[in-house]
């Protein structure tokens, strides 16, 4: 949530803003939200993890998210530049269409976050998850 909250600071700097009051409590927040976010993701991808298959679980979790992160940021460069050319040939000058090409993609980022909590807190609230992993367990 707290990245969300982050990326949506993100999206109102305006271009000629200061580090201290603007930037840095933008990067503070999503700081904090990475910190607390990533070793929760990583205990409860690992939680029904058995000794013989952590490691292989292990490899998949971080694999998983180093190439779901890179193909994140090469999509939302590729918005930002798009946009910032789009900018660019309707005649704003290249710091602001810079900066406006970076707002819709911290934009994008926000609206996918956001999108990522609510479908979340859907299967969380039904059970969904649990039911289906105690099925393959009674399976195998």
């Amino acid at each position: 949530m707290l990245v969300v909250v982050a990326l949506a600071m993100f999206t109102v700097l305006p271009t000629h803003g200061g580090y201290a009051l603007r930037l840095l409590p933008a990067l503070l927040v999503f700081g904090a939200g990475g910190g607390l976010a990533l070793p929760a993701l990583a205990t409860l991808g690992m939680s029904d993890a058995t000794a013989d298959d952590a490691g292989l679980i292990s490899g998949l979790f971080n694999t998983g998210q180093q190439v779901g992160g890179a193909i994140g940021v090469a999509a939302l460069s590729a918005v930002a530049a798009a946009h910032t050319r789009t900018l660019g040939s309707a005649g704003r000058d290249g710091t602001s269409a810079l900066t406006g090409g970076y707002h819709l993609a911290f934009g994008i980022g926000a609206a996918l976050g956001t999108a990522a909590i609510m479908v979340t807190a859907t299967v969380l609230r039904r059970g969904g998850l649990d039911v289906h992993l105690s099925q393959e367990r009674v399976n195998q």
